[in-house]
């Protein structure tokens, strides 16, 4: 009676497919005995349970890992739509800042701003520190800044000057940059 449950697994290992069978049941946890009958009367469905047992654990694998990588990518695409959104935020606050200094700046209303209305906006504490909130440029930059902005040097800023320049200045470093600054240098030189 106590040679029982050994006969019971040396059953398990008579032949290779049969130990096979046994390591793969217990590797899977996937209990098998209900189906000892069955295998009994067709040995041959031992090795079609593990071949379909591999094959859908496999497509569960393939399942789950497209779900995860499509929620990966959908997850994605929304921050870079989010950041598109912040930096478009962003930009139209720029503009209608740069609009709104612009028309501070040009006090005699001629659409133009001078050298000397340009040198009283950077006098202004108030107008340097709205520039330096809305832009990337600190206020040593803007002590050059009239000259780079001024590309006909007439010695008076356009509206359309003014908001190129300053979103030129405040873009950040690129190559496509680093081109327009070489075509600047040379037009100054």
């Amino acid at each position: 009676e106590d040679s029982k449950p050994l006969h019971a697994i040396i059953s398990m290992f008579t032949s290779v497919e049969d130990s096979m069978f046994a390591l793969f049941g217990t590797m899977s946890s996937w209990s098998l005995l209900k189906f000892s009958p069955l295998f009994a009367e067709m040995p041959l469905l031992k090795p079609a349970f593990v071949v379909f047992y591999v094959y859908s654990a496999w497509a569960l694998l393939a399942v789950m890992t497209g779900v995860v990588s499509e929620n990966m990518i959908a997850i994605r695409e929304q921050m870079v739509q989010e950041d598109e959104a912040r930096e478009e935020m962003r930009r139209s606050m720029i503009t209608s800042t740069l609009l709104e200094l612009f028309q501070e700046t040009d006090v005699d209303r001629s659409g133009t701003i001078s050298k000397k209305e340009f040198d009283n906006m950077l006098a202004s504490q108030d107008l340097v520190r709205k520039i330096e909130r809305n832009t990337r440029l600190k206020t040593q930059d803007l002590q050059d800044l009239f000259d780079w902005i001024d590309h006909d040097h007439s010695g008076m800023i356009t509206i359309d000057e003014f908001m190129k320049g300053f979103k030129w200045v405040n873009e950040p470093l690129r190559a496509k940059l680093l081109v327009k600054l070489q075509e600047r240098l040379t037009l100054l030189l």
